[in-house]
């Protein structure tokens, strides 16, 4: 493994888990519904984050769970941080608009 990409996946845990850590922080001090989809989007995004990297060092496997060839977790951990914003977004904008 290249000092690069050793810099790359300890710079993505360290922010990520920064991001995370001050998401769970602000977890309990809010209520809102659309902010509470946004921080399970970054606790989502960190966990994709460790689950790359675990199987980048072969600790995991992610072909146990495919269909059609597709290996669903990843796309699962890519996908749900940006389905979570998506919604949080939207409870936001339906709440602000005035239709």
């Amino acid at each position: 493994m290249a000092v690069e990409e050793l810099i790359i996946i300890i710079s993505r845990l360290v922010i990520g888990g920064a991001a995370a850590f001050f998401a769970i922080i602000a977890w309990a001090k809010t209520r809102d519904v659309s902010w509470m989809l946004v921080i399970v989007g970054v606790i989502v995004q960190y966990g994709g984050v460790v689950f790359t990297i675990l199987e980048r060092f072969g600790v995991v496997k992610t072909d146990v769970y495919t269909i059609a060839g597709i290996q669903i977790l990843p796309l699962v951990l890519e996908i749900l941080p940006l389905i979570l914003y998506t919604i949080a977004f939207a409870v936001l904008v339906k709440r602000s608009s005035l239709y």
